[in-house]
């Protein structure tokens, strides 16, 4: 019985935070989608990260893009260990 009664404030109180967080965030995220037409990125985004991209190279490692000589170097590994 006493875990009951432990327990009944702190489900009480996870609950009205929820609810508070629903109620504060929701109006908010709804607006950010409406004035992104629903893609989640601000007019000028692509343009930044580009300039991310091409100042940062390692992100373009993490993201799965590869430069020309990383492709070029990899295809002949790729060609060499076929041929052996």
């Amino acid at each position: 019985m006493s875990f009951l009664k432990r327990s009944i404030p702190i489900l009480t109180a996870t609950a009205i935070g929820v609810a508070t967080g629903y109620y504060v965030f929701e109006p908010l995220l709804r607006q950010y989608e409406r004035d992104t037409n629903g893609t989640w990125k601000k007019p000028g985004d692509d343009e930044r990260i580009k300039e991310i991209k091409e100042e940062f190279p390692i992100v373009k490692k993490l993201e799965g893009e590869s430069t020309k000589e990383e492709t070029a170097k990899l295809e002949g590994e790729f060609t060499k260990e076929a041929t052996a």
